[in-house]
């Protein structure tokens, strides 16, 4: 576990230190969605160093578009 977390800070070190450069330059709205995806790596993150039974990314987006899209479907369809 100890070496996924030494892995898992050198490539965010890696990532942060090219893009903060480059988003003190950006808008607010594109610092909030990079701040977003970050998010969700850092959760995916976790859950990977430490063997976490956590619920994937997936599942969510599942439960939140899985019924509109049927809705939009079967209003395509008749």
């Amino acid at each position: 576990m100890l070496e996924k977390i030494i892995v898992l800070f050198i490539i965010y070190a890696a990532i942060l230190g090219y893009d903060y450069p480059n988003l003190k330059k950006t808008s607010i709205k594109l610092r909030l969605a990079y701040g977003g995806i970050m998010l969700c790596a850092l959760y995916l993150s976790t859950a990977y160093a430490g063997n976490l039974n956590w619920p994937e990314l997936y599942h969510f987006l599942l439960f939140l578009f899985d019924r509109p899209a049927e809705i939009i479907v079967n209003m395509m369809k008749s």
